[in-house]
């Protein structure tokens, strides 16, 4: 008995000690930036220091949510924009609430914060990513968060200061991830970097994802588009998995072979736009793979939020869009043709694929389609034609449904031209009518690199009888050791009898023109600038000058100028000056 009344003693004595201590704080990191590199910094800055919570300002309510999330007796870091700060000075705004612990990081540069926070941490492991868009820097997020690599944002304006932050490191271990261009490549060289660049940003993504696999084997992914920063797709939440690549409607080649190769049983997916991917992987794994939906977060900090849902707090990422519509649908009957005028107003090319669904009074009556994927360029239109009879219908209520599947590429068409509003097609639009006439003519000439100007020059003529307007395209095009797809961009007026030059900008080093034997060429052209229906296509040698007389790069036409007689012209008139200048020299010699 006396025996228990001790140890009753001595555990009520050690609850009371302990309960007049000061509880331990945990540690919070508040990232207040409007800028992604700096949010994106601060999640690694927060996982290589050890912090309990990251948060992050992703609008209005955030500091009231953030606020009450936070115990003021946490040690507290505000990591804080000097010049994209979504509250000014929050370190000091929350000291005036009663948080008693509060420190600052300022970035006045969100790159040169980037590399000073590597060092600050002292990081040996890096993984480099270009910043055009955000895609790659979600990808390879759960891989640096679980191996404790840090990542550095790259371009051409800083491919220097990146190589000075690995040498300053001494980095023991590099990954180029993603095309990050020539510059950057070769500024990081030296470190013989491991590279992850298929030229596909999915095949990429799930090389990454393997990479996590096999060193810290799961059964559990995370699936997000790649458009924003969240706290699990940053963190393989808490090294629960990797993050994989889907689209809103399509789960791309490689996505189930990946799950079946790793036994993933669960699946979360990062926001409910991606609900049709949840269900496509139920009826692929026949239900043995469990979905879950992380589309909201719940709230308990006051009384007037408990129960309550809020969105997730995600921030954007600058990426590729896409905006393709349905201009017009006209049917002329003399050519039995309709002509449907395509617009992208998105920031990048697409390709598309339409199955249309032509009804009379509500009835149909004729379906047509495309066989292939027709591709678009950014800010721009296309106009495909279609064959198709309806004599008879002509003077009735004609409609054409439209499901139009679109994406970057023709394996990655997961998208709908949709109505406003509508989550499903058809997208209807009323047939008109018109008179479809275009007795232009054109021809390719030739096809030449020229490594002097670094362009490619292609030659059209217009052999026909009227006015042709032509544009240009290389599809397949090895630059960096990447395919990509190249465009003039623009319609260029061309007489009938004129012969002019297309020019195209693309750096090629000597192993992408050895890669480049025969380039695919696509000439749009047409009578009528504004509805491009013709165009010539074809597979050609590629041609390599250098800029000199002997392969007869100057004899091309630019823009209706013969460049071979104006070089020719300016060197006589040169030649002729020396020596008018020698021999009044001599002249005044003698004088």
């Amino acid at each position: 008995m006396n025996k228990l009344k001790t140890t009753l003693f001595l555990v009520i004595s050690l609850s009371l000690i302990l309960s007049s201590l000061p509880l331990v704080s945990a540690k919070t990191l508040i990232i207040n930036s409007k800028d992604w590199h700096d949010v994106y910094t601060g999640f690694e800055y927060g996982n290589f220091e050890n912090y309990n919570k990251v948060f992050f300002f992703s609008g209005p309510l955030s500091a009231d949510l953030i606020k009450a999330l936070t115990p003021k007796n946490d040690s507290v870091t505000v990591l804080e924009s000097a010049n994209q700060p979504y509250f000014k000075d929050y370190a000091s705004y929350l000291k005036s609430q009663g948080f008693s612990h509060v420190t600052s990081l300022i970035s006045k540069n969100p790159y040169q914060f980037n590399q000073q926070m590597a060092i600050s941490v002292n990081a040996k492991k890096f993984i480099i990513v270009s910043d055009l868009f955000g895609y790659d820097a979600i990808s390879v997020a759960p891989y640096a968060h679980l191996t404790h690599s840090w990542v550095l944002f790259t371009n051409k304006r800083i491919a220097s200061q990146v190589y000075a932050t690995l040498k300053t490191q001494n980095a023991e271990s590099v990954i180029a991830y993603g095309h990050i261009g020539r510059e950057a490549y070769l500024a990081i060289k030296s470190f013989n970097p491991t590279v992850i660049n298929t030229g596909d940003r999915f095949d990429d993504n799930l090389k990454i994802a393997g990479m996590y696999e096999k060193i810290h084997p799961t059964n559990s992914i995370i699936i997000t588009t790649g458009e924003f920063i969240e706290h699990d797709v940053m963190t393989g939440a808490d090294d629960q998995g990797p993050v994989l690549f889907a689209g809103t409607n399509k789960i791309y080649p490689g996505f189930m072979e990946f799950l079946n190769k790793y036994h993933i049983k669960f699946v979360t997916i990062i926001g409910n736009e991606l609900i049709p991917i949840g269900t496509q992987i139920r009826q692929k794994t026949n239900k043995k793979v469990a979905v879950f939906v992380k589309f909201g977060q719940g709230f308990t900090g006051g009384v007037r939020r408990t129960g309550q849902v809020y969105a997730l707090t995600v921030f954007p990422l600058p990426h590729y869009t896409i905006k393709l519509s349905i201009k017009s649908a006209d049917y002329e009957p003399e050519s039995k043709v309709l002509l449907v005028t395509y617009s992208n107003a998105g920031n990048m090319p697409a390709y598309f694929m339409s199955n249309i669904h032509i009804k009379s009074n509500g009835n149909e009556i004729a379906v047509v389609s495309d066989n292939e994927p027709v591709f678009i360029e950014p800010n721009s239109t296309a106009s495909v034609l279609y064959k198709v009879d309806l004599t008879g219908y002509t003077t009735t209520n004609l409609t054409a449904d439209f499901y139009t599947l679109y994406g970057e590429s023709p394996k990655v068409m997961d998208r709908y031209v949709l109505p406003p509003g509508s989550v499903a097609p058809p997208y209807t639009v009323i047939v008109g009518f018109s008179r479809v006439q275009d007795k232009s003519k054109v021809e390719l000439e030739s096809v030449v690199y020229n490594k002097m100007i670094k362009r490619f020059v292609i030659k059209v003529k217009n052999i026909g009888n009227v006015t042709a307007y032509v544009d240009a395209q290389l599809r397949g095009v090895t630059v960096d050791g990447i395919k990509e797809n190249l465009f003039f961009g623009k319609k260029m007026r061309i007489l009938p009898g004129e012969t002019r030059a297309l020019m195209i900008e693309a750096d090629l080093s000597p192993a992408d023109i050895l890669d480049n034997e025969e380039v695919n060429v696509v000439i749009p052209y047409s009578q009528n600038k504004n509805v491009v229906i013709k165009s010539i296509r074809k597979t050609v040698p590629l041609k390599v000058t250098s800029g000199n007389f002997i392969t007869g790069a100057f004899s091309t036409t630019v823009a209706g100028v013969n460049l071979g007689w104006s070089i020719i012209v300016l060197i006589l008139l040169g030649i002729g000056a020396f020596f008018f200048l020698k021999k009044r020299r001599k002249s005044n010699e003698k004088n």
